[in-house]
């Protein structure tokens, strides 16, 4: 560890020559920087990319022209190597405006391999490679100039050490068969990035309290505030908290009130907000949104228990983490609507999560 050493590119020449080193590979290791408090969207700060030998510190923000790495992550020949890499997947997306291929999620490696669903990092390394790894740079400011010597050894540690954990996958994966999993999960990942929306809806627990129509206010105002936040780059809880927008979908004739008690700055909205309910209220019956489903029943929640005894059961015999082939999400889908027989099966549920689900299937229909 304490001969790590690295390469900063900070031109784009420095940057061709860098991923010259890339060209025959098989597959790299991704880490980013990024820093998020303060903005709806992350700032990217800094990329790393390491083949097992040399490590490469990227600075996005010294570089002028960005197609050779944007070329870089559409090569479907070279797997990205990340570790928990949604953000890193966001981070991408929105710095080059380009979908990354090839994705390959340690992380979710290692859940099909029997560890723990969520593993970090640092324990992989350690339980994998038997290395400590240093946290002391977690939550450095990524953005300043110069980085500390102790910050790009920190960046340089996470994907040097990263490659050998994929290494260590690749084989284990590849004798279980089970490689192109991992690989579904990437490309699963991938295209979600730009497409999924925040829906204060399906993240309110009350949500069910409501009537249809406070249902379709709630989302039309939750639509509003993903308007302002990106608009003025600020993280939506800025714009407006979520309990104020709840609250103003129950009544929204106290718009006035409920936006002043929440801090007078919220005044600002005002307009917008009973423009939002003024359509709202127009919308005919026949528009509305069925309110979500509620608190399960005893007989929902005796299903929901079976449904995870049985995916423990499986997943303990295939050595696969439980959670990540069925997530809370997933069971509250299956005993509130999908077990209805009316509605569609997830896209995610297909693939190598297809024999869990026919299993569950074959279950129920017993019973």
């Amino acid at each position: 560890m304490s001969e790590l050493t690295w390469q900063w590119v900070a031109s784009t020449s420095d940057l061709e020559r860098a991923l010259l080193d890339f060209k025959h590979c098989s597959a790299v290791a991704i880490d980013t920087e990024f820093v998020r408090e303060r903005t709806y969207y992350p700032q990217v700060a800094l990329l790393q990319i390491s083949a097992g030998k040399t490590h490469y510190l990227i600075d996005p923000l010294s570089l002028a022209d960005l197609d050779a790495i944007r070329s870089f992550f559409q090569n479907e020949n070279i797997l990205k190597v990340v570790h928990s890499g949604s953000e890193d997947l966001e981070v991408i997306g929105r710095w080059l405006g380009v979908e990354a291929r090839a994705w390959f999620d340690t992380q979710i490696a290692a859940a099909l391999l029997g560890f723990d669903q969520g593993v970090g990092f640092r324990a992989l390394v350690q339980d994998i490679l038997g290395v400590e790894l240093d946290k002391g740079e977690t939550r450095s400011d990524w953005l300043k100039r110069p980085l500390s010597e102790s910050q790009c050894f920190y960046a340089a540690a996470d994907v040097a050490y990263l490659y050998p954990v994929f290494t260590h996958f690749e084989e284990r994966l590849k004798e279980s068969q089970r490689f192109e999993w991992v690989l579904e999960e990437g490309r699963r990942a991938a295209e979600s990035i730009g497409s999924d929306r925040f829906d204060v809806v399906s993240r309110s627990k009350n949500a069910w309290r409501l009537s249809p129509r406070q249902v379709a206010l709630l989302s039309a105002l939750g639509e509003m505030r993903e308007g302002i936040a990106r608009e003025r780059d600020k993280p939506r809880s800025w714009i407006i908290d979520d309990k104020v927008l709840f609250d103003l979908a129950q009544n929204p004739k106290a718009a006035h009130v409920i936006l002043k008690a929440g801090g007078k700055h919220l005044l600002r909205y005002e307009d917008r907000v009973v423009a939002c309910a003024a359509e709202v209220e127009a919308l005919p019956e026949s528009s509305l949104p069925a309110s979500p489903a509620g608190p399960l029943t005893s007989a929902q929640r005796a299903l929901q228990k079976r449904l995870k005894e049985r995916i423990t059961h499986m997943a303990s015999e295939f050595k696969v983490a439980p959670e990540l082939v069925f997530n809370k999400k997933d069971y509250q889908y299956w005993v509130s609507e999908f077990g209805s027989g009316s509605y569609p099966t997830p896209t995610h549920w297909h693939g190598w999560r297809e024999p869990f689900v026919r299993a569950l299937s074959q279950e129920i229909e017993k019973s």
